[in-house]
């Protein structure tokens, strides 16, 4: 059973939920969608992530970006969320023991971890419904990590071509699952998105 927690990142205080079994296989953060459009670490889809990774083995995080529920500040944009997200692997990481940590994120979230592919506490990412229509400078690159990206066909913001693109430049061991007839907020798709992500953490 998860337990609330709260960790810094920088002078502020984020409000999360700690999952860590007695024997954990991996570790995983969870990034959720845009703070300004109801995201927040109770999203459908981070729940489902969640609940498949912890019942998997894996330590899970998830948590809520700053401004967002119990979390101090104000809504910053990429630059200060991916501060954030940089806070959470650190306490993940220092809760479980672990040197790296995968990380997960849901459309915005996803924009955020994409991001880190080159740090070297980035064991491998999951990117769910990345908004790469909307990214500004282009295709994020991605030395050096497997990344497992998921996305609906009919998703505006991650347009097949798009995704398809930033797939070619991924590292081997890099999947891609597009889920036929799904939109950008997959209601109804949260176990497949959830079972997808387990097994590419466990594999």
């Amino acid at each position: 059973m998860d337990r609330e927690v709260f960790f810094p990142s920088g002078e502020l205080r984020l409000h999360g939920r700690l999952f860590v079994p007695a024997a954990p296989t991996g570790a995983c953060v969870i990034c959720h969608p845009h703070p300004l459009y109801g995201g927040s670490m109770d999203n459908n889809v981070v729940m489902a992530l969640t609940d498949h990774l912890a019942g998997a083995g894996l330590a899970t995080l998830r948590f809520n970006f700053r401004g967002v529920g119990a979390s101090t500040g104000s809504h910053h944009g990429t630059k200060g969320e991916s501060e954030d997200a940089r806070a959470a692997a650190r306490y993940l990481m220092t809760e479980t023991g672990r040197s790296t940590t995968a990380l997960a994120g849901y459309s915005f979230g996803a924009a955020v971890i994409l991001g880190f592919a080159s740090e070297d506490f980035a064991s491998c990412l999951v990117a769910v419904a990345p908004p790469l229509a909307m990214m500004a400078g282009g295709l994020p690159e991605q030395p050096g990590r497997p990344v497992l990206l998921i996305a609906g066909d009919a998703d505006p913001y991650c347009r097949s071509g798009d995704l398809d693109q930033l797939y070619r430049r991924l590292n081997t061991g890099s999947k891609v699952i597009v889920l036929s007839g799904a939109d950008h907020f997959l209601m109804g798709r949260e176990d497949e998105i959830g079972q997808a992500a387990a097994a590419f953490l466990t594999d």
